[in-house]
């Protein structure tokens, strides 16, 4: 079993060198780094890996954060390929160190040989939407709503009168990022449904979890813990019951209410 820096341009796919580990008997090993990071706060971990025979037992050349163990592991590549990107995207429970592991083997034990390079730990930052400036607007009622531990929201039911203008505050008192999002009457199963497909998507950080076929009637951004924010809208003219719901991923069953329109 070897692990070595390559400097070859044939074993490079970019810059000057990457990290190749192989083995003739089979092996389940790793090269690590320590990093810390932030809790609650979602991260992007991806490689380019490039493998030559990769074969045996085990999930083959992967990367994964030792402490999550598979819970924040890419997928594995075994085989004979070129340079092929893997990604995971994982939510780190609790601040701290955490190891990062270039894999080869994980979970039994492998030969062959894989390279590893151009590997990227990245802080994903929600984009907030760009909503109509409206924060000084005169508002008709001011309301207020925490995300609090548990996966729950304070309040899981709200009243306005249909037309009105709304401010509702949204306090993050727990320990990870949380949204508000308020949606069209029935349509709480498709959403909720359709936020647990996003996990793995591109660009759904950015969107801040919420699909795209969503009739969305308000909106706040990923809102990191300890801090707030205040949403200013109008509230539907049609009468009804609209569901409102934390659109991470998983979040939904939990994190659920009402705004409940009145004439």
């Amino acid at each position: 079993m070897e692990h070595t820096i390559e400097t070859v341009s044939k074993s490079v796919k970019t810059g000057k060198s990457s990290l190749r580990i192989s083995s003739e008997g089979g092996h389940d090993t790793s090269a690590y780094a320590s990093v810390q990071l932030k809790s609650g706060v979602r991260y992007s971990l991806s490689a380019w890996i490039k493998a030559d025979r990769v074969e045996g037992g085990g999930k083959g050349a992967l990367l994964n954060v030792h402490e999550l163990q598979q819970k924040a592991m890419t997928k594995g590549i075994r085989k004979t390929h070129d340079w092929q990107k893997v990604e995971t995207v994982f939510v780190n429970p609790s601040a701290g160190r955490i190891t990062v592991n270039c894999l080869f083997g994980g979970w039994g034990r492998s030969k062959g040989k894989a390279w590893f390079d151009d590997i990227s730990l990245n802080e994903m930052v929600p984009i907030y939407k760009e909503i109509e400036k409206v924060e000084n607007r005169k508002v008709d009622l001011t309301l207020a709503v925490d995300a609090i531990p548990g996966l729950l929201f304070s309040k899981t039911s709200l009243m306005a009168k249909s037309g009105k203008w709304l401010k509702l505050t949204f306090n993050n008192t727990d320990n990870m990022p949380h949204n508000l999002v308020i949606i069209a009457p029935g349509t709480y199963d498709s959403v909720g449904q359709a936020t647990d497909l996003m996990m793995a998507k591109p660009g759904a950080a950015a969107r801040n979890y919420v699909p795209k076929n969503a009739k969305v009637i308000a909106q706040t951004p990923m809102v990191l813990p300890g801090t707030k924010y205040d949403l200013v809208f109008q509230v539907p003219t049609q009468k009804g019951n609209y569901p409102f719901l934390c659109t991470f991923p998983g979040h939904w069953r939990l994190m659920k209410g009402e705004l409940i329109v009145q004439p």
